[in-house]
């Protein structure tokens, strides 16, 4: 192949992630924009978040490309102390479960069954070392929460290595 053929396929790759990111920035945007009636700015200084509201939205905060600690500073804002941190704690977890177990169910389908026939000896080694795997990737400040839960439902890793 020639140079420019990849300097080609470079390009497009890289036009699609930025066209993948920029749809989800939009998403996101729209998304609390509606939550927030217009005032994005003034519903993430709320005090009036209810617990039922944040469990609601701890669920469906993965699937409308809304980072953690956003949420967090919602979560900040509206209690204090000791609630603020289970309440986090808590909506991390739902988050992180909710995208785990659709990943989990689409990868049973899809990744395992090639994972098997193309690299039986690579999921064999990823599922003894699950719950080291998750550990190591929740310590790393750089890897997302939710790609890293999409990746382990996908990857088939145990529900209890990733729960902990």
């Amino acid at each position: 192949m020639n140079v420019n053929d990849y300097k080609r396929q470079l390009r497009f790759v890289i036009a699609i992630e930025i066209t993948i990111l920029c749809v989800m920035f939009f998403v996101a945007y729209i998304f609390w924009n509606q939550v927030c009636n217009g005032q994005l700015t003034a519903c993430l200084q709320s005090t009036e978040t209810s617990i039922f509201e944040i469990t609601v939205l701890a669920l469906i905060r993965p699937f409308v490309f809304t980072p953690l600690p956003v949420f967090l500073w919602i979560i900040g804002q509206s209690y204090s102390g000791v609630t603020a941190f289970f309440l986090g704690l808590l909506s991390s977890i739902l988050g992180c479960l909710s995208i785990f177990l659709l990943a989990k169910i689409f990868g049973k389908n899809f990744v395992e069954a090639w994972l098997k026939t193309n690299l039986p000896q690579t999921l064999r080694f990823i599922r003894s070392q699950d719950y080291k795997l998750s550990f190591l990737l929740r310590l790393i400040p750089f890897s997302p929460f939710d790609l890293s839960s999409l990746v382990f439902g996908v990857l088939d890793f145990r529900f209890k290595s990733v729960l902990f």
